[in-house]
């Protein structure tokens, strides 16, 4: 009888590569695919083998982190240093005709500091989501309570 797959999985080898795997920001249904399962299977190894689970969430947490620094750094903006391509050329002269005898185009890449202003698409995203009570877009009444515009505009 052969043996069940999810015994590979459970072993250090194969759950480091299900963490691995994971690294990337996949779905579970992506994950399944990985591993050659189906999306059901791995739902149930999820909730029967802990250290599936564990392997998976350890892996994504990494790509959650990347990610929520990338979108921090998107809205505060700032300078950033960034490869850019250039080129140049190069000639060989005869030292006696000082004629060019030989030229040449060479592509390099030097580094560039660019400023990034801060998004603001970013900014709104990660206070909504940070700081749901203090920042969120809709007012929730409470009873039979009326808003009048100027209730919402102020005394301006």
């Amino acid at each position: 009888m052969a043996k069940p797959k999810y015994e590979f999985w459970r072993t250090e080898r194969g759950l480091g590569e299900i963490q691995e795997i994971c690294e990337g920001g996949l779905t579970d249904r992506e994950l399944a695919a990985a591993m050659k399962i189906s999306y059901s299977t791995l739902q149930e190894w999820l909730k029967k083998f802990p250290e599936i689970r564990d392997a998976a969430e350890r892996g994504r947490g990494g790509a959650r982190v990347q990610i929520e620094n990338a979108l921090f750094q998107r809205a505060m903006g700032g300078y950033r240093t960034v490869k850019k391509p250039v080129k140049r050329r190069v000639r060989e002269y005869d030292p006696e005709t000082r004629r060019c005898i030989r030229e040449e185009e060479i592509y390099d890449t030097v580094d560039e500091e660019i400023y990034i202003p801060p998004d603001t698409a970013a900014i709104k995203f990660f206070l909504t989501n940070r700081g749901p009570k203090r920042w969120s877009n809709r007012v929730e009444l409470q009873g039979d309570a009326r808003i009048t515009m100027e209730d919402l505009l102020g005394d301006g």
